[in-house]
Parts: structure tokens; C-alpha cells; sequence
């Protein structure tokens, strides 16, 4: 339910799940990155944009079958009534994103995709919807004067391949990092 975004037992159980992730795996940054694939990458771009959390440094997101766009189309299709102060929509476009999709990723009869009324205003396929979101970010970006840190990838050939769109998303996220 989005009226509870901001619940403080919902910022807990955020917490709790970095706290456990970093305890079990013994890591001490401060930050980490995340990669989000089809369903992934809706729940990565709405968990930037609802939570609480600012320790995302990178994400990529890949090929999701529908955004929550930043415009006034009603939630979950857009922000229309969603309590967002402009610093979370300065913290999620300041962070560093690769956005990538698959050029053949375009099957409107996918059997995961979404094609509720809402979804398809968004474009006929994942491919489309993603380009169309993109657009979006880059629209509020100038519109707003807020700085915009993400970078745009069509991988040519691709349609919904985990495996492919991992070995993309790799490189970007390792790269700047000491191991």
C-alpha cells in the first residue's frame, strides 16, 4: 500500500535486511549496488524512488515490464498523490545507473509482460516502455533542472535473456571498485 511508504516499521525492516546482509557477509561499506532484471528492476527503480534508503551508490536496471513514471499518471503508473520531496527525486537521478535494454525485447504477448491498461499506455513491449521511460527521466530531469546521472544501453540482438543482460550489467557495476 503506497500510504505506507514512510512507515517507520517499514524503514526497520529495511534496515534489518541490510543489517543482516552486511553481517552475514561480513562487509563494511557503507554503500553497495544493486542490478534489477525484468520484475528486478521494477522493484530496484520503485525501492529508490519509496524508500528511505541512500546508500545506493549504482543500479542497473534492465528491461522491466512497467515503470512508475515521473509524471502525474496515477501510482503505480505515476506519482500522482505519492509523497516524494524533490531531494529523493534529486538522490535517484544523482545516482549512478545504467539503464539497458534489449533492442528485440519486444514481444507485445510476452507471457510475464504486464498488459493492464495502465502498462500498455506505457508502450506495446518492454522494449518501447523502456525507451518511453527514459525519455521520461530525461524530460523531469531538464523540466525540474536536476542534475541526471544515468546512462542509456540498447544491446543490439537481445530479447528477455537473463544471461545477457548480466554480462552487460557486470562491468558497470565493478567498475571504480578496489577487489
Amino acid at each position: 500500500d503506497h500510504r505506507d511508504l514512510h512507515n517507520p516499521l517499514r524503514r526497520q525492516r529495511q534496515m534489518c535486511i541490510r543489517d543482516s546482509f552486511k553481517s552475514r557477509y561480513n562487509l563494511s561499506s557503507s554503500s553497495y549496488s544493486v542490478f534489477g532484471f525484468s520484475a528486478g528492476s521494477q522493484f530496484t527503480h520503485r525501492y529508490m524512488l519509496f524508500s528511505d534508503d541512500k546508500q545506493i551508490d549504482k543500479a542497473v536496471l534492465g528491461s522491466a515490464g512497467w515503470y512508475t513514471f515521473l509524471n502525474n499518471e496515477p501510482f503505480p503508473y505515476g506519482m500522482r498523490n505519492m509523497p516524494i520531496e524533490r531531494d529523493r527525486y534529486e538522490w535517484f537521478l544523482s545516482r549512478q545507473v545504467l539503464f539497458i535494454l534489449g533492442a528485440k525485447d519486444n514481444d507485445p504477448n510476452h507471457e510475464s509482460l504486464n498488459n493492464s491498461r495502465g502498462a500498455r499506455k506505457q508502450g506495446a513491449n518492454r522494449f518501447d516502455r523502456g525507451t518511453s521511460y527514459f525519455e521520461n527521466i530525461i524530460s523531469f530531469s531538464e523540466k525540474n533542472k536536476i542534475p541526471l546521472r544515468w546512462r542509456y544501453k540498447v544491446i543490439s540482438n537481445l530479447d528477455h535473456n537473463t544471461t545477457i543482460m548480466s554480462q552487460n550489467a557486470i562491468p558497470f557495476l565493478l567498475e571504480g571498485l578496489d577487489y
